[in-house]
């Protein structure tokens, strides 16, 4: 897919005009299907009101937060997380919803206000996942540092290391993303990935499914290399479909290289559409994939450990879950959306919204074309948290 000239896409104003864009967008996943844990009304409640009280000082005014929790988190958490006890529940929305604000808040703020003392965020962050004095961290992370806390308490030793060992490459793919910002480059699918499966990926989602069923899968992970190469799966398909329906905002309005959709603009010089159904035949191929590797795992040795095959069916409606919030949640598609059921189909890419219309005989002919676009296969064996925590 890469090539060795990269013909320079037009900047966000060019290419987001007055004028919406209109797009063909496939099904993203197909055969996966969603469960929403039963505990939604609860959490969203509480929700609510723990954000108010440990949120706020993060946020400019009132408004400012309602516009955040306008997203859902919550709706994303149980989704996910479908089977998850509710205490833990909360325990994962929670240190979720933490990093969702980070994300508004550099995007859209001034990050260097949350530094406190520290040298820049990346070393703030890491001092208050791993513990350090609450005298020495800025509000926002007292507020990391105490969810952690919250999260050490009830895991095991070994799946701590290994929830460290996550928030670390995230952290180090924070500094990688920011690099390649700073030198202004248009990546291409393989630089794309590299540094969004490290910053975007946050492996922890994934072993939240353990923690989430009050499991311990360390010595499995560590026994069943099969179980790794699940999570990396699942992790680029979520990743890949997240790209699509959140094209406008952070392409189109923002100027993101960090997109799918925008590396195979830059590798190929392809138009939008071209691109879309690229990215989609991505997501689904990744889709497949996931279910042959879990089916696989199922009927092998680890498949024989209940506690394994409760992680492989949390993680199979995961993926679905995720993408399922992306429609629903006005986050990526615009303030005032209302999702109608839709999650494929015609979407027209206005500056301020994303607006999803039904399918139509020309998305009837996007999917034909897309399913023949030529996508690269999974490759395994890329340095993951799961695996070098294990190791050591």
């Amino acid at each position: 897919m890469v090539t060795t000239a990269r013909p320079a896409l037009p900047d966000a104003s060019a290419v987001a005009p007055d004028a919406p864009l209109s797009v063909q967008v496939p099904p993203l996943v197909r055969r996966l299907s969603s469960r929403c844990n039963p505990a939604l009304v609860w959490l969203e409640q509480r929700t609510d009101r723990w954000a108010r009280r440990h949120l706020r000082p993060m946020f400019p005014d009132d408004a400012a937060l309602d516009r955040f929790l306008d997203h859902r988190y919550a709706l994303y958490t149980a989704l996910s997380y479908s089977r998850a006890e509710p205490e833990r529940l909360a325990d994962i929305c929670d240190w979720e919803l933490t990093w969702f604000a980070l994300d508004d808040l550099c995007a859209e703020g001034d990050p260097r206000r949350h530094v406190g003392g520290f040298p820049d965020l990346y070393a703030m962050l890491a001092a208050a996942a791993h513990g350090a004095d609450r005298g020495s961290l800025p509000p926002y992370g007292t507020v990391l540092a105490e969810v952690g806390d919250r999260l050490r308490s009830r895991m095991t030793p070994g799946q701590w290391r290994r929830f460290l060992a996550c928030v670390d490459f995230t952290i180090d793919g924070f500094r990688r993303e920011d690099e390649a910002r700073a030198r202004g480059e248009r990546l291409g699918y393989e630089e794309y990935l590299e540094i969004r499966y490290a910053c975007s990926g946050m492996h922890w989602v994934f072993l939240m499914c353990e923690y989430g069923l009050g499991i311990d899968l360390t010595e499995q992970f560590a026994l069943h290399p099969e179980l790794g190469t699940l999570v990396d799966i699942a992790l680029e398909q979520t990743c890949f479909a997240n790209d699509v329906v959140a094209y406008r905002k952070e392409v189109l309005l923002h100027d993101d290289p960090m997109n799918v959709v925008a590396a195979v603009r830059a590798d190929t010089g392809c138009d939008l559409q071209t691109a879309i159904g690229t990215a989609a035949r991505l997501a689904q191929r990744r889709e497949d994939e996931f279910i042959r590797c879990r089916d696989g795992i199922l009927v092998g040795e680890a498949g024989a450990d209940p506690a394994v095959r409760a992680f492989l069916d949390e993680m199979s409606h995961f993926v679905s879950g995720v993408l399922l919030w992306q429609y629903m949640s006005s986050r990526y598609l615009g303030a005032g959306h209302v999702w109608t059921g839709l999650t494929h189909g015609r979407f027209v890419l206005h500056r301020d919204r994303t607006v999803v219309l039904g399918p139509t005989a020309e998305t009837e002919a996007a999917l034909e074309e897309a399913a023949r676009l030529p996508v690269p296969a999974f490759r395994p064996g890329r340095p993951t948290p799961f695996r070098e925590a294990n190791a050591r």
